[in-house]
C-alpha cells in the first residue's frame, strides 16, 4: 500500500504561532490607533473600520471561492488589511471609497497574485495610494476640532477641515512643538493622529515577537539623522505624518519586506531617505507611502543580496567541487 507525502514550499520552520494568532495580535496592536480615531472623530471611526474589514473579508472569501482555492478568511489577514485601510481614510468619507479600496487590496493585489504571501506589495498600501490619487478631494479632507493641538485648531480658524502639520510645514505656517507632536492629537487619518498610539501598538508587537525591532529602528534612526542634516527637529519629523504607524505596522509585512536583519536595516535606511526626500523636496507633504511601495519593489533584490548562500554555492549558480 503506497502513501503520498505532500511537502510545502520552503522554508521549513516549525513555530507555535500561525497566521491567525499573528493577525489577532496585529488587530490588538491597532486598538490604540482605533481608540484615538474614536476620540477625535466619534463613532464614524467604528463604522469605517467595520465597513472596510467586512468588505475585505467578503472579497477574500468570494475571490478564493471563484479561483478554486481554500477559503482562509478565518485567518483574519483580510480583517487586518481592512482595518489599516480604514485607519488611513477620513472617517466621513463615503463607504463606497472604503469598499473600493478593499476590492483593490484583496482581489487585485492579493488574490490575483496568488494569495497571502505572494503579493508583490502591501495590499493595504496599494489600496491607499490608489484611493489617494483617484479621489484626492474625498481622501485628503481632514476634520479639525478643539481636541487637537492648538496650533492645528487655530490654523483652521473655525473651518471644518484644515491643514495637517506637514502641510503647514510646506507653507511655512506656525508649527506645534515637538513635545506637542508626540503627546497631542493631530488631524489627518486616525493612523497618524496620535503618535503614542502607534508606539504602544508597535511595542506590543515587538514584545509578542510578531515583528522585529530592527527595521523600525533603522527607519526611525534614518529619519532622525536626515532631519538633523536638514536642520529640522527629529522628534517633530518622526511624530508627523505616518512615520510612526508605518514603522511598526506597514513596513513589517512579512511578504513584502526583507527577511534578514541586514536586509531590514537596508530597507529601513532606504525608506527613511526617500521619505525625507519627499518631505523636503517634493510637493507631496508626506511621501512615506510612495517610499514604502518603492522598498516593496526592491525587496526581492535586497533579499537576494543579503540571504546567506548554502555551503558550497558560489555566484553564478555553480558549486565548489
Amino acid at each position: 500500500m503506497s502513501s503520498k507525502n505532500y511537502i510545502s514550499e520552503a522554508p521549513f520552520i516549525y513555530a507555535k504561532a500561525d497566521t491567525t494568532s499573528i493577525m489577532a495580535d496585529v488587530l490588538i496592536a491597532l486598538i490604540p490607533s482605533i481608540a484615538a480615531g474614536i476620540y477625535l472623530y466619534g463613532t464614524s471611526m467604528i463604522f469605517s473600520v467595520l465597513v472596510c474589514a467586512a468588505s475585505c473579508m467578503c472579497f477574500e472569501a468570494v475571490s478564493q471561492k471563484l479561483l478554486g482555492r481554500t477559503v482562509t478568511v478565518k485567518d483574519m489577514s483580510a480583517a487586518v488589511t481592512g482595518t489599516i485601510i480604514a485607519l488611513n481614510l477620513p472617517t466621513d468619507v463615503s463607504p463606497w471609497i472604503g469598499i473600493l479600496g478593499s476590492f483593490i487590496a484583496i482581489v487585485v493585489v492579493k488574490q490575483l497574485f496568488g494569495g497571502i504571501g505572494r503579493n508583490f506589495a502591501n495590499p493595504a498600501l496599494v489600496a491607499i495610494l490608489v484611493l489617494y490619487r483617484s479621489s484626492p478631494a474625498d481622501t485628503s479632507s481632514w476634520i479639525v476640532n478643539s481636541k487637537m493641538i492648538p496650533a492645528i485648531y487655530d490654523a483652521a480658524n473655525g473651518a471644518r477641515t484644515g491643514y495637517t502639520v506637514l502641510q503647514l510645514q510646506k507653507i511655512n505656517g506656525d508649527l506645534p512643538s515637538a513635545v506637542q507632536m508626540l503627546t497631542g492629537f493631530k488631524n489627518g487619518p486616525a493612523a497618524n493622529a496620535w503618535a503614542i498610539a502607534a508606539v504602544i501598538g508597535g511595542l506590543y508587537l515587538i514584545a509578542k515577537k510578531v515583528i522585529s525591532p530592527v527595521l523600525p529602528a533603522a527607519f526611525l534612526a534614518t529619519v532622525s539623522i536626515a532631519s538633523l542634516l536638514h536642520g529640522s527637529n527629529p522628534l517633530f519629523q518622526i511624530c508627523a505624518g505616518g512615520v510612526m504607524f508605518y514603522a511598526f505596522f506597514m513596513a513589517n509585512d512579512y511578504a513584502t519586506m526583507p527577511v534578514t536583519a541586514l536586509g531590514k536595516i537596508i530597507a529601513g535606511v532606504i525608506l527613511g531617505i526617500i521619505t525625507m526626500f519627499f518631505r523636503t523636496y517634493s510637493s507631496v507633504s508626506d511621501g512615506i507611502a510612495y517610499a514604502l511601495l518603492f522598498v516593496n519593489i526592491l525587496t526581492p533584490r535586497i533579499d537576494a543580496m543579503t540571504m546567506p548562500r548554502p555551503f558550497g554555492e558560489v555566484r553564478g549558480g555553480k558549486t565548489r567541487e
